[in-house]
């Protein structure tokens, strides 16, 4: 890992406040702390984000070393595409698989030293 190695976040539970957190923490960024990006579907949080009334522009990204270009202008998204739509409130068992996918990923980068660290948005269990 690098001292410029980027955090990385999570989706959790597709229904939950995960995307929201999310949406909010990159509104909320500073312009000098380390840059993160989520492992999530990026058209969820397009549509989550149109909302709750966010302009949080969305762009994937193929690997953690891009968050830091993406990071000023639009919140970085490594993809992880949902199975079902999502109601919020509803959790559906189909989406269990991409949470996963998205903490086993974030697992494997920190393991491989490709970011600082990751945090998960709160999950169903």
């Amino acid at each position: 890992m690098t001292q410029s190695a980027p955090l990385a976040v999570t989706m959790g539970e597709p229904a939950g406040v995960g995307g929201e957190l999310t949406l909010k923490a990159w509104v909320g960024r500073a312009r000098s702390g380390r840059p993160f990006f989520t492992i999530d579907d990026p058209a969820r949080l397009q549509a989550l984000a149109r909302s709750i009334g966010l302009d949080v522009p969305v762009k994937e990204i193929g690997r953690p070393s891009d968050a830091a270009a993406v990071f000023a202008s639009a919140l970085p998204v490594v993809p992880v595409r949902l199975r079902a739509s999502v109601r919020a409130g509803q959790p559906d068992p189909t989406n269990a698989p991409a949470t996963i996918e998205a903490i086993e990923r974030a697992t494997a980068m920190a393991l491989a030293g490709e970011i600082a660290g990751f945090a998960t948005n709160p999950i169903q269990k």
